[in-house]
């Protein structure tokens, strides 16, 4: 029995280590832009971040791009390459 709960702390940590991940993501936004995102509409996939929001919302976001990855790097300790 051991053995399948230390099989599911591993998801279970996985879950916790994303959802952490995309609450500092949200929170540089929120910083930078001064505008609210979903966590659902945040990604994370070999070393880029994807945000799945609005042509307008995506161009601010760009705009500050540079910031927005210190940020992130900041908060996170993980390596983000881009942000899409």
């Amino acid at each position: 029995m051991l053995n399948i709960s230390n099989f599911f702390s591993r998801f279970k940590n996985r879950e916790l280590d994303e959802m952490m991940f995309r609450a500092a993501v949200i929170d540089s936004v929120k910083e930078t832009l001064k505008f609210d995102l979903d966590p659902m509409l945040v990604s994370y996939s070999n070393n880029m971040v994807f945000l799945k929001i609005s042509p307008a919302a995506k161009s601010a976001v760009l705009l500050k791009k540079k910031e927005l990855l210190e940020k992130i790097k900041e908060k996170t300790k993980r390596e983000v390459a881009d942000i899409k």
